[in-house]
């Protein structure tokens, strides 16, 4: 059974239906429940009928394009069996301005439809008063041939848990040619043609032209130096990411914080023993469709509806101590690389970090620790093997978790994991990186990681290992093999006592109170031990 319901589970998360959200939205965006999806009720006054509309825009209008437009909004979508609130800041938009209209493309933002929203332009009445753009809906904004879907006014009323198709269909915006901002609290929504909202629309929307320019490096600027970010994963474990750092006489620059983005760089002014850092822009991600910031960042620790969360604030400086003999800066304070520059997200969030110059050199790794095995049942066709995974050579020295792997055994020979056993691998994989984590059959957090093994061959086996190989100054080290016998028992111990009982949701978040959903139950007993297992709420 384990292996439908986490099917299912999965194929909701992966599928493009109109009633959800990707799990990012949640983990970046703090979205919480509002009331369940089956329970909504249409109390719309006027019966459904088939709309009369023009065809779906998909090609690019002709007029000018708003340079860099950057939409920040606030409205609703759904994940799994639940209506989310959601803030969405930082979406890279597309926005065009002809004589006599204004098209904005994917205007509801958790329901991309890659097709346009038209607006009427008209002048203010009055002198000083904004012009405004006047969309008469419904329109058509989908078409696949078997369904159609709408962009309409709705009101919504989470706490009633109702919502009505307006009877006036036109809703206002204003514009001053570089700024375009939703007028009233009316839910811009998606329906289908039978007027059935899919639980996702804007009721605030705002789309600027962003004038933010981002940092660059100044000519005849020296070599990039690799440096070693090393920063607290929590308040027991530290982690480390690869970047480079070019230093002049008055300045800092640290670039490579977001992988696949050489060009993005964060500039620091350099005082006596100190570099402060300020809020400033780094450039657009079109793989994520979001504009990135960095900012100094304070951070509370607040319990909300997904558990106790990290709940940054925007700072205005971050002050490193500096040692221009050695060139390492170190800070207790904290930044994020920030989708967006209105609203402070967690979703990268660097605690306490220090920057030293990268030393490629060979390192032996530790051996991993294995906390717990479980058996392998065929009745759900998976066992599991728990393992620490140390992120420091014998002497205490920092690894490159990027050149730090593992290897999972049965008996003597190292297993390889398969696409055809593990359904989100694309290829075999017998080292797998310490940062690799699918939230399914793979999972890590902190230095401890959950493997799956999926694999009828784990029950024949008498014992399963693990072992750490680290890639670095050109050698390839091994730790020894750590080995447990494949009978132990997973799951709760009756005959022990349990000290604690942790859910991690796909995000790799703990959540105090699950809803619906697919979740890793930890429970550590108070003799150290640990069990895992996967459970569907």
């Amino acid at each position: 059974m384990r292996k439908i319901y986490l099917t299912l589970a999965v194929a909701l998360l992966a599928t493009a239906s109109q009633a959800q959200v990707a799990t990012s939205v949640q983990a970046k965006r703090g979205a919480t429940p509002i009331a369940k999806v089956s329970d909504i009720k249409n109390v719309s006054k006027a019966p459904a009928k088939a709309y009369d509309t023009d065809p779906v825009i998909t090609e690019t209008p002709a007029g000018t394009a708003m340079a860099n437009a950057y939409g920040y909004a606030k409205g609703y979508t759904s994940f799994m069996s639940y209506v989310l609130n959601i803030e969405l800041d930082g979406n890279i938009m597309q926005v065009v301005e002809s004589d006599n209209n204004v098209y904005v493309k994917n205007p509801i933002s958790e329901q991309p439809t890659n097709s346009w929203l038209k607006g009427t332009k008209k002048k203010a009445d009055k002198a000083g008063d904004p012009d405004t753009v006047l969309f008469q809906l419904p329109q058509l904004m989908s078409d696949d041939g078997t369904t159609k879907l709408y962009a309409q006014s709705i009101t919504y009323d989470h706490d009633k848990n109702e919502y009505a198709i307006n009877t006036n269909q036109l809703m206002k915006f204003t514009w001053d040619g570089d700024t375009l901002r939703k007028l009233g609290d009316k839910v811009l929504g998606l329906t289908d043609a039978n007027g059935n909202w899919q639980q996702s629309g804007d009721h605030t929307m705002l789309i600027f032209s962003l004038k933010d320019q981002p940092t660059t490096l100044p000519e005849n600027h020296s070599a990039p130096q690799a440096y070693t970010l090393r920063y607290k994963a929590d308040e027991d474990s530290w982690t480390t990411k690869n970047v480079r750092v070019v230093r002049d006489d008055n300045s800092i620059y640290v670039g490579d914080l977001i992988d696949g983005h050489d060009d993005f760089w964060v500039k620091g002014a350099i005082n006596g023993n100190k570099v402060i850092f300020e809020r400033q822009y780094l450039g657009a991600d079109p793989t994520t469709n979001y504009y990135k910031f960095f900012s100094p960042a304070k951070v509370d620790s607040v319990e909300g509806t997904w558990g106790w969360q990290l709940t940054p604030h925007f700072a205005d400086q971050l002050v490193y101590d500096y040692d221009a003999a050695t060139g390492q800066l170190s800070t207790t304070g904290d930044f994020i690389i920030n989708d967006g520059k209105l609203v402070a997200y967690k979703n990268n969030l660097f605690p306490a970090s220090t920057l030293t110059p990268y030393n490629d050199v060979a390192r032996d790794p530790q051996a991993p620790v294995i906390t717990t095995v479980g058996a392998y049942d065929a009745s759900v066709g998976y066992g599991s093997v728990l393992f620490n995974l140390a992120f420091t050579d014998a002497d205490g020295n920092e690894l490159d978790l990027q050149k730090l792997y593992y290897k999972v055994y049965l008996d003597d020979e190292a297993y390889t994991f398969t696409p055809d056993k593990y359904t989100h691998l694309t290829s075999d994989m017998t080292e797998v990186p310490a940062t690799f984590t699918d939230n399914y059959d793979f999972w890590a957090e902190s230095g401890k990681y959950t493997v799956f093994v999926n694999d009828e061959a784990m029950a024949n086996a008498a014992k399963i290992g693990v072992q750490a190989i680290y890639k670095g100054g050109n050698e390839v080290r091994q730790s020894a093999i750590s080995y447990s016998s494949t009978s132990a028992v997973d799951g709760i111990d009756a005959t022990k006592t349990a000290a604690s009982v942790v859910y991690t949701d796909l995000a790799g978040r703990h959540v105090s109170q699950p809803t619906a959903g697919l979740y890793i139950k930890t429970v550590r007993y108070t003799d150290g031990t640990t069990s895992t297992t996967k459970v569907i709420k």
